[in-house]
């Protein structure tokens, strides 16, 4: 039998697969079409570190080469935190025009997506970059 990815451990509420993007290398791309304002994701899985000790302390915690993949897929947010998704949500990527961009900062189709298109979003919209001094240096 199959097992729907939709019920391992995700916070995809659609039909989805993880693959190779000629332009953006491992990306996420939806198998059936989506309508505009239809949830996405859920961000169920996302952690979010509030200052540098807990963040650390997660990191001991966890094999070394996962520790390089949050560092790696973390960012920095308002407020001072920094959030890493923790599903295969990590792995939407950040379209660079408005007519690429199809998934929206509250986890909807922001357009009518079709199926085998790739999902992306823009990250200046959660984003806040150069503000969380404290990540930027456990990152570098």
């Amino acid at each position: 039998s199959t097992i729907d990815k939709k019920d391992i451990e995700s916070g995809f509420q659609v039909p989805y697969e993880v693959r190779y993007s000629p332009k953006y290398g491992r990306s996420v791309f939806v198998l059936e079409p989506i309508e505009k304002g239809e949830i996405i994701w859920d961000d169920k899985y996302n952690a979010e570190f509030s200052d540098e000790a807990t963040l650390r302390h997660f990191l001991k915690s966890i094999p070394y080469n996962l520790q390089c993949e949050i560092l790696l897929w973390a960012y920095p947010v308002e407020g001072g935190n920094a959030d890493v998704e923790l599903d295969d949500g990590s792995f939407i990527n950040h379209g660079t025009t408005d007519e690429e961009i199809n998934f929206d900062g509250n986890n909807r189709a922001s357009r009518d997506i079709e199926a085998g298109e790739e999902l992306l979003m823009n990250y200046t919209d959660f984003i806040a970059y150069d503000t969380v001094k404290w990540f930027d240096e456990i990152r570098s």
